[in-house]
């Protein structure tokens, strides 16, 4: 008899399945005639119901049979023109030094279950960051966050991340003091704003019954400024935090655009995170991880 994760890993490859024999699969032969060569960038903008579908893990999923992970890096976005705004080279900063990354680490929120691997994300984040300024715990106020959001470039959230089906606006972060929801990130404008990681739960998943409609986190940070998200589809496995952080972090500065400018400072290119984020998550599937976490992360913007 099969378990109860079984029986659900077995509808979730069922589907990814489905997706590859009925969409995904006649892509990939479109763009293999096209000549785009394997491990180049592809962005998806479903509409409806394939909105809330997981296109970027498509495949046969059976032995040595590749899937689209292992074809081509994917991307998403929620309209045409958000993506235009976000690959325009107005306002960024990838020929200048290094970022100051701001790190908002909850693991002990007032009121929530403990997140376990936190400190260990906040670790591995400050090993591979030459700049971190980090918001611990109580110090991690709405207020704080909000400004930090204006004085900072990148932006890591290590916390409890929450839907709220009835009422979409009411998405939010939970902090020390408070929740930081999506109203009130949708107001500011960040015209610096270059790369989030939003290492919570639900981060970018779709209300299903308003598919056309990009509202969550992940789609409030870009709309505000933020040119490349990485966000998760539905709830995160604490073990996977510092290790998908990890591996994002160490293959965005080993890039092959990362350099060092004549004063021998790192310059670091957010245009790496989607790449970044294909080779980490492949690495979770080859350490045996199950199939439901490391599909759980995408990419959102350029």
């Amino acid at each position: 008899m099969m378990r109860s994760g079984q029986v659900q890993r077995s509808k979730l490859i069922a589907i990814l399945r489905r997706l590859w024999d009925d969409v995904v699969k006649h892509v990939v032969d479109c763009l293999e005639r096209a000549g785009v060569r394997r491990g180049s960038r592809i962005w998806w903008c479903p509409t409806s119901q394939l909105a809330s579908l997981p296109l970027h893990a498509a495949g046969p999923h059976k032995r040595n049979q590749p899937n689209l992970p292992d074809l081509y890096i994917s991307s998403y976005t929620p309209t045409l023109s958000a993506l235009i705004r976000a690959s325009s080279e107005e306002n960024t900063s990838a020929e200048s030094p290094s970022p100051r990354l701001l790190l908002v680490a909850q693991p002990n929120a007032p009121q929530e279950e403990k997140i376990e691997g936190v400190t260990d994300e906040i670790a591995q984040i400050q090993r591979m960051m030459p700049s971190v300024d980090l918001l611990l715990d109580d110090e991690g106020t709405v207020e704080a966050v909000v400004h930090g959001l204006l004085t900072h470039r990148w932006v890591h959230f290590a916390c409890h991340g929450y839907q709220n089906r009835s009422q979409p606006f009411e998405y939010h972060f939970r902090l020390h003091n408070h929740s930081l929801r999506l109203l009130d990130i949708i107001p500011e404008r960040l015209p610096h704003a270059e790369f989030a990681y939003l290492a919570a739960c639900h981060t970018a998943a779709i209300d299903e019954r308003a598919p056309d409609e990009a509202i969550h986190l992940a789609a409030a940070l870009q709309f505000c400024g933020f040119k490349s998200v990485i966000g998760t589809m539905y709830a995160m496995a604490d073990p996977d935090g510092p290790v998908v952080a990890g591996e994002v972090y160490r293959h965005i500065i080993d890039g092959e655009e990362a350099s060092y400018s004549s004063d021998d400072a790192l310059k670091i290119n957010f245009r790496n995170a989607a790449e970044a984020l294909n080779y980490a998550t492949r690495k979770l599937k080859t350490k045996g991880v199950p199939i439901e976490r490391w599909i759980n992360f995408v990419h959102i913007g350029a």
